[in-house]
């Protein structure tokens, strides 16, 4: 086997791992109860796991994950799944990616999102009763991270409004070196779709047209070109 044969198997096996790891743990955290902790784990909030209480889909291990996750992210433990499922899939499509110029986005990405989650007040409110980790009821969706970062750092020295837009910026940037979709190119190619997919109709009218209709197609075209010249 060629030394490119090998890069390539061996981003496809991580494409694949980290596709498997994400799926687990989404699974961990849409099926987590407070209840399935085992008592003798240290973020335990209750006095012994429910033995009525549905199963974690992952099991115990999958219970304490997710309780790990809650209490250090709270609810931005969803972009840590989603971001290793994306990046999985883009592994196995684009094996020459390379992970590691993007470490410090992704970071930047969770943390952010975390902060901002601990610093809004239009939802997620009901987070600490639902997930009952320890600290929820201080630091609330955002988690442990949220809460010393978000509130700590960014909102004590200048407050929620001012926070929260440095955040929200952060976010975005982080989000685009992540993605490598540029938003002012996006725009604009979503822009010219409709005249391409206007130009794709007049080709297929044009080759299923007789002459008549050929000549009926280039005079409107004609008109087209001709008003948007004088518009200029």
């Amino acid at each position: 086997m060629s030394r490119a044969q090998e890069h390539r198997s061996f981003n496809e096996v991580v494409g694949l791992i980290l596709l498997g790891v994400g799926t687990l743990l989404f699974l961990a955290l849409i099926s987590y109860d407070p209840r399935q902790v085992p008592d003798r784990f240290p973020l335990s909030t209750t006095a012994s796991a429910a033995s009525n209480v549905a199963a974690n889909f992952v099991g115990p291990l999958g219970a304490i994950v997710a309780c790990c996750f809650y209490f250090l992210l709270g609810a931005a433990s969803y972009l840590v799944a989603v971001t290793m499922l994306g990046y999985g899939g883009a592994k196995l499509l684009r094996p020459e990616l390379q992970m590691r110029r993007h470490v410090w986005a992704i970071v930047a990405f969770i943390v952010s999102g975390a902060c901002i989650l601990q610093l809004q007040s239009w939802f997620l409110q009901d987070w600490p009763m639902l997930m009952n980790t320890r600290g929820a009821n201080q630091w609330r969706a955002g988690g442990w991270f949220g809460y010393w970062i978000g509130h700590g750092l960014f909102e004590t020295p200048m407050g929620t409004i001012g926070a929260l837009l440095l955040l929200l910026c952060v976010y975005s940037v982080s989000l685009i070196f992540m993605t490598d979709i540029h938003p002012i190119l996006l725009a604009r190619r979503l822009a010219q779709l409709p005249g391409k997919w206007q130009q794709a109709l007049e080709r297929r009218r044009l080759a299923m047209a007789d002459d008549r209709g050929r000549l009926e197609i280039a005079e409107r075209r004609l008109a087209r070109e001709t008003e948007r010249l004088e518009r200029k």
